[in-house]
Protein backbone atom coordinates (compact mmCIF):
# COMPACT_ATOMS: atom_id res chain seq x y z
CA UNK A 1 0.00 0.00 0.00
CA UNK A 2 1.36 3.07 -0.85
CA UNK A 3 0.91 6.03 1.83
CA UNK A 4 1.72 9.44 2.22
CA UNK A 5 3.31 10.62 5.81
CA UNK A 6 3.49 14.21 7.10
CA UNK A 7 5.79 16.85 5.42
CA UNK A 8 5.73 19.22 8.82
CA UNK A 9 6.53 16.67 11.72
CA UNK A 10 6.83 17.33 15.51
CA UNK A 11 9.95 14.62 15.41
CA UNK A 12 12.07 14.94 12.25
CA UNK A 13 13.72 11.82 13.00
CA UNK A 14 15.54 9.86 15.55
CA UNK A 15 18.91 10.28 14.02
CA UNK A 16 20.54 12.80 16.69
CA UNK A 17 23.97 13.28 14.12
CA UNK A 18 21.48 14.37 11.07
CA UNK A 19 20.68 18.07 11.11
CA UNK A 20 17.17 19.20 10.67
CA UNK A 21 15.61 21.71 9.06
CA UNK A 22 13.12 23.71 11.14
CA UNK A 23 10.15 26.16 10.91
CA UNK A 24 7.41 27.72 13.37
CA UNK A 25 3.53 26.41 12.71
CA UNK A 26 2.01 29.61 13.69
CA UNK A 27 -1.76 28.73 14.93
CA UNK A 28 -3.53 31.97 16.47
CA UNK A 29 -1.28 32.98 19.55
CA UNK A 30 -0.21 29.38 19.94
CA UNK A 31 3.00 28.79 17.92
CA UNK A 32 4.43 25.27 17.43
CA UNK A 33 7.97 24.45 16.48
CA UNK A 34 8.31 21.63 13.30
CA UNK A 35 11.00 20.02 11.17
CA UNK A 36 11.17 18.28 7.69
CA UNK A 37 11.42 14.78 8.20
CA UNK A 38 14.69 13.88 7.66
CA UNK A 39 13.21 9.90 6.23
CA UNK A 40 9.62 8.73 6.42
CA UNK A 41 10.93 6.02 8.68
CA UNK A 42 9.46 7.15 11.51
CA UNK A 43 5.59 7.67 10.82
CA UNK A 44 6.26 4.44 8.45
CA UNK A 45 6.88 2.65 11.62
CA UNK A 46 3.95 3.96 13.27
CA UNK A 47 1.84 2.80 10.24
CA UNK A 48 3.23 -0.66 11.07
CA UNK A 49 2.17 -0.76 14.34
CA UNK A 50 -1.16 -0.48 13.40
CA UNK A 51 -1.13 -3.49 11.65
CA UNK A 52 -0.28 -2.31 8.16
CA UNK A 53 2.02 -4.81 6.97
CA UNK A 54 3.09 -4.26 3.32
CA UNK A 55 3.74 -0.32 2.96
CA UNK A 56 5.66 1.87 0.96
CA UNK A 57 6.66 5.30 0.42
CA UNK A 58 8.48 7.87 -2.16
CA UNK A 59 9.09 11.07 -0.58
CA UNK A 60 10.93 13.97 -0.62
CA UNK A 61 13.36 14.45 2.42
CA UNK A 62 15.84 17.16 3.66
CA UNK A 63 18.88 16.98 5.87
CA UNK A 64 20.55 20.20 6.37
CA UNK A 65 23.78 20.65 6.05
CA UNK A 66 24.17 17.87 3.57
CA UNK A 67 25.84 19.46 0.58
CA UNK A 68 28.45 17.41 -1.61
CA UNK A 69 29.23 14.96 -4.32
CA UNK A 70 27.23 12.18 -2.89
CA UNK A 71 24.39 14.05 -0.54
CA UNK A 72 22.06 17.07 -1.13
CA UNK A 73 19.70 18.54 1.53
CA UNK A 74 16.47 17.61 -0.59
CA UNK A 75 16.44 14.06 -2.20
CA UNK A 76 13.34 11.69 -2.71
CA UNK A 77 13.44 8.66 -0.68
CA UNK A 78 12.02 4.64 -1.24
CA UNK A 79 11.29 3.23 2.29
CA UNK A 80 9.50 0.35 2.39
CA UNK A 81 8.35 -2.48 5.04
CA UNK A 82 7.14 -5.68 4.69
CA UNK A 83 6.02 -6.82 8.45
CA UNK A 84 7.24 -10.39 9.84
CA UNK A 85 9.22 -11.26 6.32
CA UNK A 86 13.06 -12.27 6.66
CA UNK A 87 16.07 -9.67 4.89
CA UNK A 88 15.66 -12.39 1.83
CA UNK A 89 12.39 -11.33 0.96
CA UNK A 90 13.30 -7.60 0.94
CA UNK A 91 16.20 -8.43 -1.07
CA UNK A 92 14.09 -9.89 -3.51
CA UNK A 93 11.84 -7.10 -3.34
CA UNK A 94 14.74 -4.43 -4.53
CA UNK A 95 16.40 -7.12 -7.00
CA UNK A 96 12.76 -7.03 -8.71
CA UNK A 97 12.22 -3.41 -8.69
CA UNK A 98 16.15 -3.06 -10.08
CA UNK A 99 15.40 -5.23 -12.77
CA UNK A 100 11.87 -3.58 -13.55
CA UNK A 101 13.55 -0.14 -13.57
CA UNK A 102 16.24 -1.18 -15.85
CA UNK A 103 13.67 -2.67 -18.12
CA UNK A 104 11.26 0.11 -18.34
CA UNK A 105 14.29 3.36 -18.52
CA UNK A 106 16.96 1.07 -21.08
CA UNK A 107 14.20 -1.05 -22.88
CA UNK A 108 16.81 -2.52 -25.00
CA UNK A 109 19.59 -2.59 -22.48
CA UNK A 110 22.28 -5.58 -22.39
CA UNK A 111 22.48 -4.93 -19.00
CA UNK A 112 21.33 -7.95 -16.57
CA UNK A 113 22.96 -7.10 -12.65
CA UNK A 114 24.60 -9.48 -10.98
CA UNK A 115 23.60 -9.41 -7.46
CA UNK A 116 25.66 -10.26 -4.80
CA UNK A 117 25.41 -9.83 -0.92
CA UNK A 118 28.93 -9.53 1.57
CA UNK A 119 28.60 -8.83 5.03
CA UNK A 120 30.36 -6.12 6.54
CA UNK A 121 33.19 -8.28 8.09
CA UNK A 122 34.00 -9.73 4.56
CA UNK A 123 34.36 -6.18 3.15
CA UNK A 124 36.80 -5.33 5.64
CA UNK A 125 39.00 -7.87 5.05
CA UNK A 126 39.14 -8.04 1.53
CA UNK A 127 39.53 -4.16 1.25
CA UNK A 128 41.20 -3.52 4.38
CA UNK A 129 42.83 -6.68 5.69
CA UNK A 130 41.46 -5.87 9.16
CA UNK A 131 38.99 -8.32 10.76
CA UNK A 132 36.33 -6.59 11.86
CA UNK A 133 34.84 -7.86 15.31
CA UNK A 134 31.74 -6.61 17.90
CA UNK A 135 34.49 -5.83 20.46
CA UNK A 136 36.93 -3.73 17.57
CA UNK A 137 37.67 -0.53 20.27
CA UNK A 138 37.85 2.93 18.62
CA UNK A 139 41.65 2.66 19.01
CA UNK A 140 42.02 -0.36 16.53
CA UNK A 141 39.63 1.79 13.82
CA UNK A 142 41.68 4.66 14.60
CA UNK A 143 45.05 2.98 13.98
CA UNK A 144 43.41 1.70 10.72
CA UNK A 145 42.44 4.97 9.49
CA UNK A 146 46.02 6.45 10.68
CA UNK A 147 47.69 3.34 8.14
CA UNK A 148 45.50 4.10 5.51
CA UNK A 149 46.12 7.90 5.83
CA UNK A 150 42.59 8.83 6.46
CA UNK A 151 42.32 12.61 7.89
CA UNK A 152 40.52 12.56 11.11
CA UNK A 153 38.53 14.99 12.76
CA UNK A 154 39.59 15.22 16.67
CA UNK A 155 36.87 13.62 18.60
CA UNK A 156 35.87 10.59 16.74
CA UNK A 157 33.22 8.36 18.04
CA UNK A 158 33.30 4.55 16.77
CA UNK A 159 30.71 5.04 14.52
CA UNK A 160 32.43 7.81 13.06
CA UNK A 161 35.61 5.65 12.29
CA UNK A 162 34.31 3.13 11.14
CA UNK A 163 31.88 5.22 8.52
CA UNK A 164 35.24 7.19 7.55
CA UNK A 165 37.00 3.95 6.68
CA UNK A 166 33.96 2.74 4.65
CA UNK A 167 33.46 5.63 2.34
CA UNK A 168 37.05 6.04 2.24
CA UNK A 169 38.76 2.37 1.41
CA UNK A 170 35.40 0.61 0.47
CA UNK A 171 32.67 2.14 -0.93
CA UNK A 172 35.32 3.76 -3.45
CA UNK A 173 35.68 -0.29 -4.52
CA UNK A 174 32.42 -1.38 -5.03
CA UNK A 175 31.70 -2.29 -8.74
CA UNK A 176 28.71 -0.81 -10.48
CA UNK A 177 27.07 -4.13 -9.78
CA UNK A 178 24.49 -4.34 -7.21
CA UNK A 179 25.72 -4.91 -3.79
CA UNK A 180 23.88 -6.01 -0.54
CA UNK A 181 25.41 -5.00 2.09
CA UNK A 182 24.48 -7.47 5.74
CA UNK A 183 25.42 -7.53 9.02
CA UNK A 184 26.40 -3.73 10.25
CA UNK A 185 27.66 -3.59 13.91
CA UNK A 186 24.84 -3.13 15.87
CA UNK A 187 25.46 0.37 16.64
Amino acid sequence: IETQTPTLVTCPGTEPYLDVFETELFCGKNIQKKYLPTSPELHLKKLLTRDWRQIFEIRPCFRNQENSQTHQPEFFMLEWYRAYKPLATIQDDLQKLIIHLIEKLKPNSPLTPDFQSKTIRQLFLENLHFSLQLDTTPEQLKSLCDTHQIPLPADCSWDDLFFFLFLEKIEKQISNQPLFVTEYPPS
